[in-house]
């Protein structure tokens, strides 16, 4: 999945998406691959969040993704950075959010992926 970065980390009107995270505009019906290697802690509806996957890596990092149509890994297997873990919501605006927390604390993604 490649995107425009449309909200950094810390701006935003709405707290629950856009402060803790970024948010991605990307391509119509884009898969969404993984950002690290890790197992798959959660993949399902979250709330009104929509879809969520949560993954963690041995590094006590925790990737959250949500904005997506179709989830298709499930919770419980491991994953390859690159590898396509969901499909987009094209009702969404085509927006991915992307948060990512180290040892429980909300850090900038910019801060640790180097492909951001």
């Amino acid at each position: 999945m490649r995107g425009e970065i449309i909200s950094n980390f810390g701006e935003g009107k709405d707290t629950r998406k856009s402060k803790n995270g970024l948010v991605f505009k990307v391509n119509k019906d884009s898969f969404v691959t993984s950002p690290i290697n890790g197992m798959v802690v959660y993949a399902n509806p979250f709330r009104t969040y929509g879809n969520l996957v949560i993954i963690e890596n041995d590094k006590g990092f925790y990737c959250i993704l949500s904005g997506m149509k179709n989830i298709i890994i499930s919770s419980g297997i491991e994953v390859l950075k690159g590898e396509p873990i969901a499909k987009l919501d094209s009702i969404s605006n085509n927006q991915l959010y992307f948060e990512l927390r180290v040892n429980g604390k909300i850090i900038n993604p910019k801060s640790k992926v180097e492909i951001l």
